[in-house]
């Protein structure tokens, strides 16, 4: 039974799903395993293969205080890329 202001079924959209969650996690939990205090400007890219057949990237630059997504408009000044690597999940 669906709400009553509701008078289609909304289809999840697993990359919008991940944007708004990496956003919401990079500026309320503790993300980092590593020492690292984000400065104006700073940028993080997230890629996943596993999402489409192209593949979904996101970005996001820390302005103001927080992370935001760069689509938004956000300026980001060329940096030195700190690292990267892979993310996987870790079964218990």
């Amino acid at each position: 039974m669906a709400p009553e202001d509701m008078d289609q079924p909304m289809r999840f959209d697993a990359a919008f799903f991940m944007q708004e969650r990496l956003e919401f996690d990079l500026n309320k939990n503790d993300t980092f395993d590593f020492q690292y205090q984000p400065e104006e400007s700073d940028k993080i890219e997230f890629h996943f293969e596993e999402l489409d057949n192209e593949g979904f990237k996101t970005a996001f630059v820390f302005v103001e205080g927080r992370f935001k997504t760069e689509e938004m408009g956000e300026e980001y000044r060329d940096g030195t890329a700190l690292a990267d690597g892979d993310t996987r999940y870790a079964l218990e």
